[in-house]
């Protein structure tokens, strides 16, 4: 099974890599910068810091292994607290009542519709947990209060006043690896030149002590957790979903191209791979394309986001020196037990 680009020059196909003292091509205005911007969106370096200090321990960017977006998980009618699930869920402050940020109605598939984001970086969020299959289901603006101040008020009937209920920025229902059982986990999105803020560090132990009672973990997301690569692959691989009514009806065929793609051989572009397994299966090249996303939504695949998803992006996966940029990791088994 092989695929090549004949486009490609044979420069590109020869090129290797060198070490060389007195490297000065990552210095400012160098190409080595410029392709630095490219892929990060960032003029100047950014030293990505290591997770937050996180009091109930859990983050999801430290979940390790591959998981599979499955139907096996059923996801409780309310949660713990009483809040319905998604498919009855409404945002307890909309995204009209943002008085920062660039907010927005974005559609989810994993938030059943529309879900309300108060700013741009909630909305990275939201693409991140569309794209992550261990996140089964997101709630936005999730309202919560302080139970004594809700027992006083209940002994006097009286009703809570609007500013004693906060709203979370996301609580997302996570499957947990091996079993059929499910795990809840708030987040808030913040920048991290604000993390400093009194009154935001307030919020958070307000936030964190208030969901632990039932049971539920919680992280703050900033800028810095993810790239605008990442975001802008994220965006393409859902547009790649566009129209897609039932993802669980293409399940199989997307494992199907997954595992073509585990198997090619050969160089070329990100377009004529695609191009080449849609063929394979007897599908044109939008299907493909659709086939793309969706393996990547059910984690049939997995992306390296160190390259930006383009059709030009090269592949090379000859026999010797297999590199594929985006990298690509197929589960073995569609539907099978997630590794921890």
């Amino acid at each position: 099974m092989e695929f090549s680009n004949k486009n490609a020059s044979a420069n590109e196909r020869n090129t290797s890599s060198q070490t060389r003292f007195g490297d000065v091509s990552l210095l400012p205005g160098s190409i080595g910068d410029a392709r630095r911007i490219r892929e990060t969106g960032e003029l100047n370096p950014i030293v990505r810091p290591p997770t937050l200090p996180n009091p109930t321990g859990y983050n999801l960017q430290d979940q390790l292994g591959r998981f599979v977006l499955s139907d096996r998980f059923l996801i409780p009618e309310f949660d713990p607290r009483g809040n319905p699930s998604a498919t009855k869920y409404e945002s307890w402050r909309k995204a009209n009542h943002s008085k920062i940020g660039t907010p927005s109605n974005t559609y989810s598939i994993k938030g059943q519709g529309m879900v309300a984001c108060h700013s741009n970086l909630e909305r990275m969020f939201l693409s991140y947990c569309e794209m992550n299959p261990l996140v089964l289901e997101v709630r936005s603006q999730y309202p919560e209060w302080d139970r004594n101040k809700s027992a006083i008020a209940l002994a006097a009937n009286k009703s809570l006043l609007k500013t004693d209920i906060m709203s979370i920025d996301f609580v997302l229902t996570l499957q947990v690896p091996r079993s059929n059982r499910v795990h809840y986990h708030a987040v808030s999105c913040k920048p991290f030149s604000m993390l400093t803020k009194l009154d935001v560090i307030r919020r958070h132990e307000r936030e964190i002590s208030t969901v632990g009672l039932w049971g539920c973990t919680h992280q703050i997301f900033t800028d810095r957790c993810i790239t605008r690569v990442q975001d802008r692959n994220n965006q393409r691989l859902l547009q790649f979903m566009l129209h897609t009514e039932n993802v669980s009806d293409h399940a199989h065929e997307a494992y199907q191209f997954s595992q073509l793609i585990l198997k090619a051989k050969g160089d070329g572009d990100l377009d004529g791979l695609i191009i080449w397994a849609a063929a394979k299966m007897g599908r044109n090249r939008d299907y493909g394309y659709k086939l793309f996303g969706i393996a990547h939504f059910l984690g049939y695949m997995v992306c390296d986001h160190s390259v930006e998803l383009l059709p030009e992006t090269r592949v090379n996966l000859t026999k010797n020196d297999r590199h594929f940029l985006p990298r690509f990791n197929p589960i073995q088994l569609p539907g099978a037990q997630n590794e921890t």
